[in-house]
């Protein structure tokens, strides 16, 4: 989650799933119908009966909703008389989430096209009580209006749900077929939009005062619109001038949140008598809602390196409380922590984070937590210290950042009241009560199960036999191509070591890149992933706390031969690589307190090039005495590389001839290997190094850029599973434009190659 997208909708949703459910609003049946126009093969209809008195009068009665803003139907005109759109949406059957289903797109421009002639968006609803404030260039700050709370630009959204509501039945009956209404108008300079879905109604407000047309048009994602036609419109405009959906009429009161802080525009509660006292730098915090009643605080400063430490009490009385500690500099690069166990960089902060779990609403009322922030370099840890219970929380990083030199560090309250202070002070009786249990979005958590503690490694036991499997090649074209190769399961049971070698066979990059991932799984659904491009990652229902892992890129050598050593210490584990060839120490990446099982199944996966997958070492290289010896998983075994687990056998494996060199192009063939020549390993000894870096790839955008170490560089990206394209490079910055808007967790892979340089390969996730 990224505080500054997407946020304001997500605090909407959440509040308003606690509030009393009402029954949603019913379409109206007696919608006018649509007559077919006089176009063919486009399936545009006239609309009959529309109250926005276009000329054109066109509207697809049906739409056919694949990928995300892949499909729209032309724009109905929203004027202060009001519009009524009536459809049915059918949700495809293989569909598996709350967002495959309608959603709205809002904007003004020159003709009624998204994307159109002077185009503005303004917002993207979903059905499922989700959005964005879209292209808004009326906000305070033009710059950062796409990723701001929207609550601060005059944005509000009200949700309602029927009784007995169910987001997995909900999801169920859109397949089955629902009826739905999208009504908007004009009014007092906002637009209202009420849009019913089944049995969700949402009505969004936000502000509109412009000379365009205003435009709404249909989308959605895996779901098919039909018999879209216009419907009765009736007034959606809230009566009660005292309603959250319009703001104050006297725009000079001031805010009335932290009077030290203009930014801060929340509204807390009136002062309780009973809070205790507050001196010194202490302060009083309170949230009533995510991203959406949060009350921020005071900055603290840290200069340089160093440590800062606040003191956190939870004072609130409620179970299931949360709060954020946050790192500003340079006034737009936001480092967000939680503790739900949560951590992410926003606006132009770069850097890889890690130890962000996402164990949602872990503190404990009554209980006071110390935040330590510590930054050495461009490296921040931020560890959250449970006080009352004398145990650690959580543990945060932030690794290879570009926070200015200046770092301010506040506290956001979002559940709950909050005693703050860089001094530590004395708990108050905290009188505890449960909170009523909220609606089921967006996730209804399971009750944890308590991990099986795993039996004590016998150092002197002798291990059972395992069947030495034979070789195995696996091949990869392009990173996550659905053709690469994996490996099958070799299995690590409770505690103790796992050894892989793979050989770099050769590859078809004329630079000789190549790449492939050591992957462990447990339970079906718990993944942790490991690659050579020295990076780590969990995923699906994986957690643990990763350490090593700085996504510097792949480096790895065709012909080379790397062990590969999975140990595992209780819920800790270490993933060493290491360059038998070479015989050096390729990376090693930490995962701790992970939450796998007993038995971990561990794979290798091809990206790009061929692999040779094995239980035993091939023949290698002989290493200088000086070399660093490999690691084992016996400690008095000898560390003579060359080694396997089967003395008797003296083939080598990966190939069905002996003789042959793993570094064949084609192994088990009379193929020779490839004899270097002294200038090849001239060049690969001299070859430059370059980087690339400010990596910038945000959801809702159509533009990725980052910046370049050198000049004159090819620049290719791959989006997702596309074909990679060309970038526009322009000294040593690069530009990439996609086709449509990038979504939220989608896999960017940018290369960069010039000649008398090695190449680098860089993925990041659209956040």
């Amino acid at each position: 989650m990224n505080r500054k997208f997407l946020a304001g909708f997500l605090a909407a949703s959440l509040v308003l799933t606690a509030a009393p459910v009402v029954p949603g609003m019913e379409v109206n049946a007696d919608a006018e119908e649509l007559s077919i126009g006089s176009q063919t093969g486009g399936g545009y209809l006239d609309l009959i009966g529309s109250s926005r008195a276009a000329t054109d009068g066109a509207i697809e009665s049906e739409l056919t909703c694949g990928d995300f803003f892949a499909n729209k139907t032309k724009g109905v005109e929203v004027t202060e008389a009001g519009v009524a759109l009536t459809f049915k949406n059918n949700t495809n059957e293989d569909a598996t989430s709350n967002w495959n289903t309608p959603s709205v797109i809002a904007y003004s421009g020159n003709e009624p096209v998204v994307q159109g002639t002077g185009y503005h968006e303004y917002a993207y609803i979903r059905a499922d009580v989700f959005g964005w404030c879209g292209d808004y260039k009326s906000a305070p700050n033009p710059n950062v209006a796409t990723e701001k709370n929207w609550s601060e630009i005059g944005y509000h959204m009200d949700a309602s749900f029927q009784d007995g509501f169910n987001w997995d039945t909900w999801v169920a009956e859109n397949k089955a077929g629902v009826d739905c209404k999208l009504q908007a108008v004009k009014s007092n300079g906002k637009v209202y939009l009420e849009f019913t879905v089944g049995k969700i109604k949402t009505l969004t407000s936000l502000p509109y005062t412009g000379a365009d047309p205003f435009y709404i048009s249909l989308s959605g994602e895996k779901c098919t619109l039909s018999e879209i036609s216009i419907g009765t419109y009736s007034n959606i405009v809230p009566e009660n001038p005292d309603d959250t959906t319009t703001p104050p009429t006297d725009e000079t009161t001031p805010p009335t949140g932290d009077p030290g802080n203009p930014d801060d525009t929340t509204t807390p509660p009136t002062d309780d008598p009973t809070d205790p006292p507050i001196t010194g730098d202490g302060e009083i915090l309170t949230g009533t809602a995510w991203w959406d009643g949060l009350q921020r605080g005071k900055d603290y400063p840290l200069k340089g390196d160093g440590t800062l430490d606040l003191f956190i009490g939870y004072i609130g009385g409620l179970d299931g409380g949360a709060f954020n500690v946050e790192l500003v500099s340079d006034g737009n690069k936001y480092i967000t922590t939680g503790s739900d166990i949560n951590i992410w960089t926003a606006e132009d902060a770069t850097g890889v984070v890690g130890g962000g779990t996402e164990g949602m609403a872990s503190i404990a009322a009554g209980h006071k937590y110390k935040v330590s922030v510590t930054r050495q370099g461009q490296d921040f840890t931020i560890i959250y210290f449970d006080m009352t219970d004398n145990k650690e929380h959580c543990k945060l990083t932030a690794t290879g950042t570009n926070m200015g030199e200046d770092v301010n560090i506040h506290v956001m309250a979002q559940i709950g009241k909050y005693m703050v202070s860089t001094s530590d002070f004395d708990m108050p009786d905290v009188n505890v009560t449960t909170p009523k249990p909220l609606a089921p979005y967006p996730v209804v958590l399971p009750t944890p199960e308590p991990l099986p503690t795993l039996p004590p490694a016998d150092e002197n036991a002798t291990p059972e036999p395992t069947p030495v499997l034979e070789p195995e090649t696996i091949t990869g074209t392009e990173w996550w191509a659905a053709t690469n190769g994996r490996s099958r399961d070799y299995v690590l049971k409770g505690a103790g070591t796992l050894d892989l070698y793979v050989t770099f066979d050769s590859t078809s990059d004329s630079t000789g890149y190549g790449a492939f991932n050591v992957e462990l799984v447990s339970d079906g659904n718990k993944y942790i992933t490991t690659g050579s491009d020295i990076n780590a990652w969990t995923a699906e229902e994986g957690k643990g706390t990763i350490s090593g892992a700085v996504n510097t890129g792949s480096t790895i050598i065709p012909g080379h031969v790397y062990k590969i050593t999975v140990k595992r210490t209780n819920y800790d584990f270490t993933i060493t690589y290491y360059d038998l060839t070479d015989n050096k120490e390729y990376c090693t990446m930490e995962v701790k307190d992970t939450n796998q099982g007993i038995d971990v199944n561990v794979h290798v996966m091809a990206q790009v090039g061929k692999y040779i997958v094995s239980q035993k070492a091939p023949d290698v290289v002989a290493p200088s005495e000086s070399a660093t010896p490999a690691p084992s998983a016996d400690p008095e075994a000898s560390p003579d590389p060359s080694e396997t687990t089967d003395p008797g056998n003296t083939e080598t494996p990966g190939t069905t001839d002996p003789g042959t060199n793993p570094g064949d192009k084609d192994p088990g063939t009379d193929n020779p290997a490839e004899d270097p020549s002294d200038d090849d390993n001239d060049d690969k000894e001299t070859k430059k190094t370059m980087k690339v870096s400010d990596i910038t790839a945000k959801a809702g955008k159509k533009k990725i850029t980052g910046k370049l170490s050198v000049k004159g560089t090819k620049v290719t990206v791959k989006v997702g599973s596309k074909k990679a394209k060309n970038a526009k490079v322009s000294g040593k910055k690069f530009t990439f434009t996609v086709s449509s808007k990038l979504k939220k967790g989608t896999k960017v892979t940018i290369k960069v190659t010039k000649s008398g340089y090695k190449a680098v390969t860089k993925t990041v996730k659209v956040k």
